[in-house]
């Protein structure tokens, strides 16, 4: 539901589905499909894709990712490990 006067100047409310919603995120869309069993096997080819197109459009656009002391660029990695290992293990589940 919005605020009446969202976008105005001096209003401090925001919509909880405002674009900027997690909600709305791919990646919790994976994460919800992920859970729900018929559909992990979607979830987890889309994570992967979001994952890998985040490490590629990141790399181009802003090489300078790969020298940060917090390391968002060397973040992905363990998270496409984990990502296959968990469609190898998938059925076993």
């Amino acid at each position: 539901m919005e605020c009446p006067c969202y976008g105005k100047a001096g209003c401090r409310k925001k919509s909880l589905l405002s674009p900027s919603s997690p909600a709305r995120s791919p990646t919790s869309a994976s994460a919800s499909a992920i859970l729900f069993r018929p559909l992990s096997r979607y979830g987890l080819w889309a994570a992967l894709i979001i994952s890998l197109t985040y490490f590629v459009i990141g790399t181009a656009l802003v090489p300078r990712l790969w020298a940060d002391p917090l390391g968002p660029m060397l973040k992905i990695w363990p998270v496409l490990m984990l990502n296959l290992v968990a469609m190898a293990i998938r059925e076993d589940r």
